[in-house]
């Protein structure tokens, strides 16, 4: 069994140039970014340690109507990116897929959808502003330059990168299932959720993305029912509230009925929190 690497890991054990192949071919990227990346990667290397968080998860995405493994892998997801460079830097990779994907593979994907809002880490962006916010202080306000050479690669890239995310957004929809509505919500939520940790635009951000990442959960509670077989503490005592029927006392139903019962409550809870909150979260 391969040992779990981290972020900074894959970066001072990769060479940039496999993982720029990976992002010109698979991903689309151009020449007039590579800069950026080039940057980028340097400046990732000097990054302070950052504290424990949630891991990067990395996943394959199968359509199993084909006929061989290869032909079957659709591409790879990636989960729990949506934060500034600083907070990623040491956090755990935890690759889950069947078949062998090269280091190159794994981090031209963290880059490509960590770089989802900005090239920019958080010190970077935050010198940006403070830079910005000093000239209108002393009356001489600079320029946000939005048409140069620089601006429109980057624009570009961000767009492409807007376009793969809600892609494989899409590819979860199936007619016949209500649960992708709370999936793509929730990848709304979450496509929020990185603005914001990039950007830190005013006071209170913080606060509300915590609603959001909250809101996430409740999604993933929602959409769960059971599947994960996690355990948890229920309060049955308003269960009347959310399920008409009355719950078995046998075992085996029971379970079933709990599971029922907790998705019930946080789909419920979704839509009491979105309507109390989503009212706040625009710049």
């Amino acid at each position: 069994m391969e040992k779990i690497k981290t972020y900074r890991q894959y970066i001072e054990q990769t060479s940039f140039n496999k993982v720029w192949d990976i992002l010109r071919s698979q991903y689309g990227e151009t020449e007039d970014v590579k800069q950026f990346y080039i940057d980028l990667y340097e400046e990732l290397k000097s990054l302070p340690k950052s504290p424990n968080g949630k891991p990067i998860q990395i996943r394959e995405v199968y359509d199993f109507d084909r006929e061989t493994l290869s032909e079957k892998l659709l591409y790879l997801s990636v989960d729990n990116v949506c934060y500034r460079q600083e907070v990623l830097i040491d956090q755990k990779v935890k690759v889950s897929t069947e078949q062998k994907i090269k280091d190159e593979e794994i981090l031209a994907l963290i880059l490509y959808m960590s770089t989802l809002h900005g090239f920019e880490t958080g010190r970077q962006a935050d010198k940006a502003m403070a830079d910005w916010l000093k000239s209108l202080k002393d009356d001489e306000p600079q320029r946000i330059q939005s048409d140069t050479d620089r601006n429109k690669a980057e624009a570009k890239s961000l767009e492409r990168k807007k376009q793969y995310f809600w892609k494989h957004t899409i590819n979860y929809d199936y007619a016949y299932d209500w649960s992708p509505i709370l999936i793509i919500l929730r990848r709304k939520i979450e496509f929020n959720i990185g603005y914001w940790y990039y950007h830190q635009r005013y006071v209170g951000w913080d606060v509300d993305v915590s609603r959001m990442e909250l809101c996430c959960k409740l999604i993933d509670i929602a959409i769960d029912d059971g599947i994960s077989g996690q355990k948890f503490y229920l309060n049955y005592r308003n269960a009347h509230r959310f399920k008409k029927d009355e719950l078995s006392d046998d075992k085996d139903i029971i379970d079933s009925q709990t599971c029922e019962l907790r998705a019930a409550k946080a789909c419920h809870l979704v839509f009491k929190l979105l309507e109390k909150e989503i009212h706040k979260w625009w710049d």
